[in-house]
């Protein structure tokens, strides 16, 4: 089996700095503040029948369907 090692890679600075610029030239987004993470709660909190929803629901692309065995 492949292993693929996870890198983790950080902006430089000035990329740091071009994305803080991006997100305060928008007014429609912002950065999380520690208050915004202290009020956050897990999914299953805030609404059960969707956690319940996510956690059946398989995550990324449905299972191809073979081809039907169609005589010719």
């Amino acid at each position: 089996m492949l292993q693929l090692e996870r890198r983790i890679t950080f902006p430089t600075p000035e990329e740091d700095a071009a994305i803080n610029a991006g997100i305060a030239a928008d007014p429609d987004t912002r950065e999380l503040t520690d208050d915004d993470f202290a009020r956050m709660r897990p999914a299953f909190e805030v609404d059960p029948r969707l956690a319940e929803f996510l956690r059946r629901e398989p995550a990324g692309r449905p299972a191809p369907t073979p081809p039907s065995a169609a005589p010719c």
